[in-house]
């Protein structure tokens, strides 16, 4: 019995600091098991590329699982990756990926002060965005809407030398959720804020009346899920609050019994994905997509959040991925018919 070979985990790309070590996964499946083959930049790394297993392996090298393993990186190093599965029924490749080596001197950027903070002003009235950054090289700069018309006011808005965003003579129609990002060679950081804007006649009592302004919460909270790999997993959440209320998606982790997540976990926000793993998709009711899945998204924890100006509220989902069950069928001399799965065996039998 021949089964064609399947990566059901191939690598991703990767930025690393030098000196550190760098895996790259290629899981496979197939009878007979497949062999794994590297590429590096387009050229065949099988003449030369070692078993980790030998005592004086290289600094590149490949372990009996398939993971290509480069020991205490260097810039030189950086290229693109690709691994090839092989076996008697065929053959699959992987997508390229790219591997980033980077100097120890470089330096992403960060906000000071903390980035920008909620801001709340009046109808006709105007109001500064700030949003100052540091870090290695040139530093770029620039503003988006998250939520409403997600459109910067036209002919009021300006941003200015300090990258800060000025928008005059506001109207209800500029409330909601900004965004400063902030990029230079060696990555990037963002930074929301929520912009309130309430009528001049309006009190402060009743600008937090509930009638006005439902409370922020969850109508539908995102339940764990388990998949196999290959499908798609979906993250429904629905959140409710005033006007402006956005929602956000994260990755999160689990650090001393919490799951903690920062600006630099984030996926993205209804209808648009800021991330670059593909397999995410948001559609615009806050349901959260991962199609394709493999086993590197096992025990992911996502985050949903909700976020307006009366703060946010956060719930996490764990997703679990597992491997697909590959039926097996064998004949025997005396013609009985096996069939087994991973965890069952169904003997068929006939005179």
């Amino acid at each position: 019995v021949h089964i064609a070979p399947q990566i059901v985990q191939p690598p991703r790309s990767i930025v690393v600091m030098e000196g550190r070590d760098v895996e790259l996964s290629c899981k496979t499946t197939g009878i007979p098991p497949p062999r794994v083959h590297w590429k590096r930049n387009n050229h065949s790394l099988m003449k030369w590329l070692q078993s980790c297993q030998e005592e004086m392996s290289p600094r590149m090298c490949i372990r009996e699982d398939g993971t290509l393993v480069i020991q205490n990186a260097v810039v030189t190093d950086s290229g693109t990756f690709g691994c090839i599965a092989r076996n008697h029924a065929g053959r699959e490749e992987s997508e390229t990926v790219w591997v980033k080596v980077q100097h120890k001197d470089t330096q992403p950027p960060q906000f000071l002060d903390g980035g920008p903070e909620d801001e709340r002003e009046m109808v006709g009235e105007a109001v500064t965005l700030r949003c100052q950054a540091a870090g290695s090289g040139n530093i770029r700069v620039w503003w988006t809407k998250l939520s409403g018309d997600k459109l910067l006011p036209e002919g009021r808005h300006s941003e200015l030398d300090d990258n800060s965003l000025e928008i005059r003579d506001l109207q209800s129609t500029d409330a909601g959720m900004y965004a400063c990002t902030a990029e230079n060679e060696h990555g990037w950081v963002m930074k929301t804020i929520s912009l309130s804007v309430v009528a001049p006649h309006i009190s402060d009592r009743a600008r937090k009346s509930p009638v006005t302004d439902p409370p922020l919460g969850f109508r539908v909270v995102p339940e764990d899920q388990t998949v196999t790999v290959g499908d798609t997993a979906m993250f429904n959440c629905d959140v409710v609050g005033p006007f402006g209320t956005v929602t956000l998606w994260y990755i999160g982790k689990e650090e001393n019994g919490n799951v903690v997540f920062d600006d630099g976990d984030l996926i993205g926000r209804s209808g648009e994905v800021l991330s670059s793993d593909k397999r995410f998709h948001i559609f615009t009711n806050g349901t959260l997509a991962i199609t394709n899945v493999t086993m590197d998204y096992t025990d992911g924890i996502y985050v949903c959040q909700g976020y307006s100006d009366q703060g946010s509220v956060t719930t996490p989902a764990t997703l679990i991925v597992e491997e697909p069950v590959v039926p097996i069928t064998t004949q025997s001399a005396t013609g009985i018919a096996i069939t087994g799965l991973v965890s069952s065996l169904s003997v068929v039998c006939w005179f």
